[in-house]
C-alpha cells in the first residue's frame, strides 16, 4: 500500500519534496503572503482522500472515533 500511495503522489505532484510542490522554502513570500498554505491544504486533502481509498480497496475497517465513547 505504501508503494501504491507514493507512486500516486509522485505522479500527481511530480515530487515528494515540499519545495518542489509549493514552490517556496519559507513561510512568507516577499509581500508577506502565505499562498503556500492553500497549496499545502490541497495536497493534504488529496492525500487523505487517497489514503482512505487505498485502505478501503484493501478492506481496511475504520473504527469508530466518536469522542463520547472515549
Amino acid at each position: 500500500m505504501d508503494d501504491e500511495y507514493i507512486t500516486w503522489f509522485e505522479e500527481l505532484f511530480q515530487s515528494t519534496e515540499c519545495i518542489d510542490i509549493i514552490g517556496v522554502c519559507r513561510f512568507f513570500d516577499d509581500d508577506g503572503n502565505t499562498d503556500y498554505m492553500i497549496k499545502c491544504g490541497d495536497v493534504l486533502l488529496k492525500s487523505y482522500e487517497k489514503v482512505r481509498e487505498i485502505l478501503e480497496n484493501h478492506n481496511h475497517e475504520f473504527g469508530n472515533r466518536d469522542k463520547s465513547e472515549v
